[in-house]
């Protein structure tokens, strides 16, 4: 559960393709899959669509994340208290991504900031809602950029 792919889901998901492109070894029906899953767990009045609401409420585990991140309690993540965490891809860079401000802190304004632009980035006909082939193309454009990064190993 303290694993950065886990952790990077729900904290820069605030961004749904993330979590979408973790699909990224398995053929492709079973990418739409996943992403008609994920469609529907967060399309919770099951209208064929996520609003914004539901998009944020399904990223609320970030919550639960950001706070264990959050070792003194302050509200912020620090630098220090991010880096402590399992090494990822360059998480001095994402960090340096999500703390907006650059106050050395990521605060939960500055990740609530993060999900409502990603919101807005998905929802491709600016409706206020993300379909399911909005969301399949957020996960294709995530899969196309991380086959473009070198793997850091």
């Amino acid at each position: 559960m303290r694993a950065l792919a886990p952790l990077a889901a729900g904290l820069i998901l605030a961004n749904a393709s993330l979590a979408l492109g973790a699909a990224g070894d398995q053929p492709p029906a079973a990418k739409q899959g996943m992403s008609q899953r994920m469609m529907m767990d967060m399309d919770t009045d099951k209208d064929g669509a996520v609003t914004r609401e539901e998009f944020l409420a399904a990223h609320s585990r970030a919550d639960v994340h950001f706070a264990e991140l959050d070792k003194n309690k302050d509200g912020a993540i620090t630098r220090d208290e991010w880096l402590a965490e399992p090494a990822g891809t360059s998480r001095a860079e994402r960090f340096k991504q999500l703390d907006t401000n650059g106050d050395g802190r990521i605060s939960h304004e500055e990740l609530e900031a993060r999900r409502n632009a990603r919101f807005d980035a998905m929802d491709n006909d600016h409706d206020g809602k993300l379909t399911a082939a909005e969301m399949r193309s957020a996960r294709d454009s995530v899969m196309r950029q991380h086959s473009q990064v070198p793997n850091p190993r």
